[in-house]
């Protein structure tokens, strides 16, 4: 994580936490992050170092003034004055994740090769809760690559169950015996 967007997602979440907004700030952060990923336009207005800091200001106005919450507006509005709109995809991610570790919440993702069934799914999320005591809220990602079986990613551990995985392991094996 970039210590940029690391330093300013602690920032907007101290100032979340103080004015207990931290539920309402999330929902803004969560809607940045989907308009981000989804708008090649605004993406191209966050990123581009060529579009004049008055314009991009008037533009940024116009898109969220009265549509997030003051502190939301306000830390976009900074960003923007540091010249720090590059990161607001990885700072508002950043946030995200800081506050599901408030709420006691570990994000981690399962990586197959196909979609798992529901109760897949359940199951490894129980067996991952179990070990870490702590809940788990896991994204999927498909991966064929893997082949088969699935790689699970929790902060900096990774348990690599997959087809893929195991054939590279047992490949190793078999050169250094």
């Amino acid at each position: 994580m970039g210590s940029v967007a690391n330093r300013y997602s602690k920032a907007l979440f101290q100032a979340a936490l103080e004015q207990n907004k931290v539920d309402r700030i999330a929902e803004d952060s969560e809607m940045l992050q989907a308009l981000i990923n989804s708008n090649p336009e605004l993406r191209d207005l966050l990123l581009n170092p060529l579009i004049p800091y008055r314009k991009r200001i008037d533009l940024l106005t116009q898109l969220f003034k009265d549509k997030v919450d003051s502190l939301t507006f306000d830390f976009i509005m900074l960003i923007s004055a540091k010249k720090r709109t590059a990161f607001l995809g990885e700072i508002t991610q950043n946030f995200a994740d800081r506050v599901l570790t408030h709420k006691g919440i570990m994000p981690g993702v399962i990586r197959s090769a196909t979609k798992l069934s529901e109760s897949q799914r359940r199951e490894i999320e129980k067996k991952v809760e179990d070990m870490t005591g702590k809940n788990i809220v896991f994204t999927e990602e498909i991966d064929s690559d893997l082949v088969g079986g699935f790689v699970i990613r929790v902060k900096d551990t990774v348990i690599d169950l997959s087809i893929k995985g195991q054939l590279e392991k047992l490949k190793q094996k078999l050169i250094h015996g």
